[in-house]
C-alpha cells in the first residue's frame, strides 16, 4: 500500500497580512479588536505548514490540526479570498508557497487563498492515506477501516481536483496538476478496492463476486500505471510507484482468473477451468519475475498465491487430460468477467460542515458589505411574508367583525343573559383594557411612534452627511492630484450603501403617511373608547333589567350561538398566535452566516429555503379562513332562528345598545393597540437597520481615510530621479567590489 507524501509550505506571516486587509476593508479599530484571533490563525498555520515524519502516534493530531486550519481557510475565503477581489476590495496580496510533494526541491507560489486550501486538503489526504496503510487488516473491522480511509483520501483529492480545475494556477507544481491529482485519486480507489477484495475473500463470498471485485481492482491499477507512465508524471514520481502499480495489476489479473476458475469447476466446465488457470498461472509467474525487488513480506504473499494457483493448475490440467478431455479455451476466447466497483470516493464527515460556529470562527464579525446587502434583501422578503400573514389575519378578523355586527352579535346574545350585570366574558375584556392603561396607554404609544420616527429620520440624515463628506473628500483630492490619485473612486464603493439608505428612507416616507392615518383613526375612535374608562361598578349600574319572563337564554339556538362564538374566539386566538409566531421567527431570522459560507449555493436558493416556513404559515392562515367560513355559515342559520325568537319575545334594546357600545369599544381598542404596536416595532427595526448601515458607512469612511493618508504620504515622499537611481546602483557595486578585494587580501595574508 502507498501513502501520499506530505507537502511542505514556506513560512508565512499571515497575522500581518490579515491585519492590513481588515484595516483597509473594515477599519483599523476592527483589525485591532481581532489581533488576538489573527495571531491564533498565524500559529495554526505555522503548525500546518510543517511536513513532519508521520507515525501512528502523531498522525491523528496532525490530521486534526490540518482540518481545523482548513475550516479557518474556508471561513477566510469569503472575506479575504477571491470574493474580496471580485468586490474590488483590497486583497491580502500575499503569496502562498508550497513544495511539490514528490520533487521537494520544486516550489510553486500563488496569490490565491484557494491554492492554500488545495495544498492543505492534499496534506489531509496524505495523512488519511498514511493511516490507511498503517491500519492492520487481520480482521474484518480492520479491513473496513482501511477501506474507509482510502476512500476518504480519494474524496479529499477530488476536492483538490475541483479547485485545480476552476483556478488553473500558472507555474504550478506537477503534483497539483489535474493529471497528477486524478492519478493519485485512482490510486487511492485502487487500494480501497484491494481491501474490499481482501474482505470478500476472508468472508467466503461467492467466487463469481470475488472475481468481479478483483477484476475492477486489476483494471484500476492498470489505469494508475498508464497515468504514472505519462512523461510528466513519471519524471516527478518515485520510480518505485509505477512498479507497485504494475505488480498489483498483474496480481489482480491473475487472482481474477483464479477465482473465476473455481466457479467453472463448480459448474463442471473443466475446459473453461483450465483456460482460466492458464491465464492465472501466466500472470502470477510473470509477477514473481517483476517483483524481485518487492519487500520480503509482499514477495512472500505473491509467491504463496502463485504456488496455490500452480498446484491447482497442475491438477486441473492432469484431470482434463486423463478424465474429461474437454476443449481448453484460449485466453482470447474466455468469457469476459464483468468488473464490480465497490470502492468510491467519500468526503470525510469532519469536512462536511466546514462552517464554524460564532465561538470557533474568529472572523464571525467580519461580514462583507455585499453579504449585508443580500441579508437586507432577505430581511425585506421576510418582512413582506410576515406582512402578508398579518394582513390576511387582519382581513379575516375584519370579516368576522362585520358579519357579527350585521347579525347584532354578540350584544343581542349578551342581552338575554344574566340580569342586571355585565356578562362575564365581556367584563373580563373590559378589565383587560383597563389594566393595559386604556386611553392613556394609547396616547403614550402614539407619542412613542412620533419620537421613534424623528430618531429614524435624524439617523438617516446623519448617514447621508457622512456619505456626502466622503464623496467631497474624494473629489477634492482627485482634483488636486489628477492622474496621480489612483484610489478607487468613492462612488463605486458607496453605491450600495447609498442605495440601501434610499430604500430605508422610502420606507420611512411611506410609514409617515401611515402614521398620520393612524393618528386620525385614533382621534375618531377616542370618544367611543371613553366608556371603557368608567369603573366596572358604574357600568354595572347602567345595565337595564332584562324583560321579565324571558326564555331566550334556554333555547337551543341560543346555546348553539354561544358555542359557535366561542369557536370563533378560539380560531381568532390561533390566528393571533400564528401571527405572533411569524413575528418571533422574523425577529430572530439571520441568514448572514449561510450567505457568507454559501460556497457553490446560490443566494436565491438560501433565501427560498429560509422562507419556506413562512409559506407554510400562509397556507395555515388560508386554512383558518376556510374554517372560519364554515363557522359563519352555521352561525347564519342559528341566528335566523334566534332572531325570530327575539322578535316574538321582544328584544331588550337598552341592554343591547350598552353591550354593543362596550363590545365596539373593546374591539376598537384592540385594533388600535395592534396597529400602534406594529408601528413601534417597525420604527425599532428601522433604527436597528439604520444603525447597522451607519456602522458600515463609518467603517468605510475610516478605511478610506487610512487609504488616503497612506497614498498622500507616498506621494509626498521624494522619488529618486533615474540619474540618482543609477548613481546609487554604481555606489553599491563599488562597495561590493571593495569588500571582495578586502576579503581576498585577508585570505592571501593567511
Amino acid at each position: 500500500m502507498l501513502a501520499l507524501p506530505l507537502k511542505q509550505a514556506s513560512k508565512l506571516e499571515l497575522d500581518r497580512a490579515l491585519h492590513r486587509f481588515v484595516s483597509l476593508n473594515y477599519s483599523e479599530e476592527v483589525a485591532d479588536k481581532h489581533r488576538a484571533h489573527l495571531d491564533e490563525v498565524h500559529e495554526l498555520r505555522a503548525k500546518a505548514e510543517k511536513a513532519p515524519v508521520l507515525s501512528e502516534k502523531n498522525a491523528p493530531s496532525q490530521r486534526e490540526t490540518l482540518i481545523k486550519y482548513h475550516a479557518l481557510i474556508h471561513s477566510m475565503a469569503s472575506r479575504f479570498g477571491e470574493s474580496a477581489e471580485k468586490r474590488g476590495k483590497t486583497t491580502m496580496n500575499i503569496m502562498f508557497e508550497w513544495r511539490d510533494s514528490f520533487s521537494t526541491t520544486v516550489k510553486s507560489a500563488q496569490y490565491d487563498l484557494r491554492y492554500e486550501r488545495a495544498c492543505v486538503l492534499w496534506n489531509i489526504a496524505a495523512v488519511t492515506s498514511y493511516q490507511g496503510t498503517m491500519t492492520r487488516r487481520e480482521d474484518s473491522e480492520g479491513i473496513k477501516r482501511a477501506c474507509h480511509l482510502f476512500q476518504q483520501a480519494a474524496g479529499l483529492i477530488g476536492l483538490v481536483i475541483e479547485l485545480a480545475r476552476c483556478c488553473e494556477w500558472e507555474a504550478c507544481t506537477v503534483d497539483m496538476s489535474v493529471d497528477s491529482l486524478e492519478c493519485m485519486q485512482q490510486l487511492m480507489l485502487a487500494q480501497a478496492q484491494k481491501t474490499i477484495y481482501e474482505k470478500a475473500e476472508k468472508d467466503g463470498m461467492k467466487q463469481t463476486l470475488v472475481a468481479k471485485i478483483a477484476r475492477h481492482a486489476a483494471l484500476t491499477y492498470e489505469d494508475v500505471l498508464r497515468r504514472m507512465n505519462a512523461p510528466k508524471l513519471k519524471a516527478n514520481l518515485d520510480r518505485g510507484w509505477p512498479l507497485v502499480a504494475d505488480w498489483q495489476a498483474h496480481y489482480f489479473h491473475g487472482v481474477t482468473q483464479w477465482h473465476a476458475s473455481m466457479e467453472a469447476e463448480e459448474a463442471h466446465s473443466y475446459g473453461l477451468q483450465v483456460g482460466r488457470l492458464n491465464v492465472a498461472h501466466e500472470k502470477l509467474s510473470a509477477l514473481l519475475k517483476l517483483a524481485k525487488q518487492a519487500p520480503a513480506d509482499v514477495l512472500e504473499r505473491y509467491a504463496s498465491v502463485a504456488a496455490k494457483v500452480q498446484a491447482k493448475w497442475t491438477e486441473a490440467v492432469r484431470d482434463n487430460d486423463t478424465v474429461y478431455s474437454e476443449l481448453v479455451l484460449a485466453p482470447k476466447d474466455l468469457p469476459p468477467i464483468e468488473p464490480r466497483q465497490v470502492a468510491k470516493a467519500a468526503k470525510p464527515t469532519d469536512l462536511e460542515v466546514p462552517v464554524l460556529s460564532a465561538s470557533e470562527d474568529p472572523f464571525c464579525e467580519l461580514v462583507p458589505f455585499e453579504v449585508l446587502q443580500e441579508a437586507s434583501v432577505f430581511t425585506s422578503r421576510v418582512d413582506d411574508a410576515v406582512r402578508e400573514i398579518k394582513d390576511a389575519a387582519y382581513a379575516h378578523a375584519q370579516l368576522v367583525t362585520a358579519e357579527l355586527e350585521a347579525m347584532d352579535l354578540p350584544q343581542a346574545l349578551q342581552a338575554c343573559e344574566t340580569d342586571s350585570d355585565i356578562p362575564d366574558k365581556l367584563r373580563i375584556e373590559i378589565e383587560r383594557v383597563q389594566r393595559a392603561g386604556g386611553d392613556a396607554a394609547l396616547a403614550g404609544a402614539l407619542q412613542q411612534i412620533s419620537a421613534l420616527s424623528e430618531d429614524a429620520h435624524s439617523l438617516a440624515m446623519s448617514i447621508d452627511s457622512v456619505l456626502e463628506v466622503e464623496a467631497g473628500a474624494d473629489g477634492q483630492l482627485k482634483s488636486a492630484h489628477g492622474a496621480r490619485w489612483s484610489v478607487l473612486p468613492s462612488a463605486s464603493l458607496t453605491q450600495e450603501l447609498a442605495r440601501d439608505l434610499a430604500e430605508l428612507r422610502l420606507k420611512l416616507e411611506r410609514a409617515g403617511g401611515a402614521d398620520g392615518e393612524l393618528a386620525a383613526r385614533f382621534a375618531a375612535k377616542r370618544e367611543a373608547l371613553r366608556i371603557l374608562e368608567l369603573p366596572i361598578a358604574v357600568l354595572r349600574d347602567q345595565v337595564p333589567r332584562a324583560t321579565p319572563g324571558a326564555k331566550l337564554a334556554d333555547l337551543r339556538c341560543t346555546k348553539a350561538l354561544r358555542t359557535l362564538l366561542d369557536q370563533l374566539d378560539l380560531l381568532r386566538a390561533r390566528r393571533d398566535k400564528l401571527v405572533s409566531e411569524a413575528r418571533r421567527l422574523a425577529s430572530g431570522e439571520d441568514v448572514t452566516s449561510a450567505l457568507v459560507h454559501r460556497a457553490e449555493r446560490k443566494v436565491a436558493e438560501i433565501q427560498e429555503q429560509a422562507l419556506e416556513k413562512y409559506d407554510v404559515m400562509t397556507a395555515q392562515c388560508s386554512a383558518m379562513l376556510d374554517e372560519q367560513s364554515g363557522l359563519l355559515q352555521q352561525l347564519f342559520a342559528d341566528n335566523e332562528e334566534f332572531t325570530k325568537a327575539r322578535i316574538e319575545e321582544g328584544s331588550d334594546e337598552g341592554r343591547q345598545n350598552l353591550f354593543r357600545a362596550l363590545n365596539g369599544a373593546v374591539g376598537a381598542y384592540d385594533e388600535i393597540t395592534t396597529q400602534f404596536s406594529e408601528g413601534i416595532a417597525f420604527y425599532t427595526g428601522m433604527l436597528d437597520r439604520l444603525s447597522e448601515l451607519q456602522q458600515r458607512v463609518g467603517d468605510l469612511a475610516e478605511a478610506r481615510a487610512i487609504e488616503r493618508r497612506e497614498l498622500i504620504a507616498h506621494m509626498s515622499t521624494p522619488q529618486p530621479t533615474p540619474q540618482q537611481q543609477m548613481q546609487a546602483q554604481q555606489a553599491q557595486q563599488m562597495q561590493a567590489q571593495q569588500a571582495q578585494q578586502a576579503q581576498q587580501a585577508q585570505q592571501a595574508q593567511q
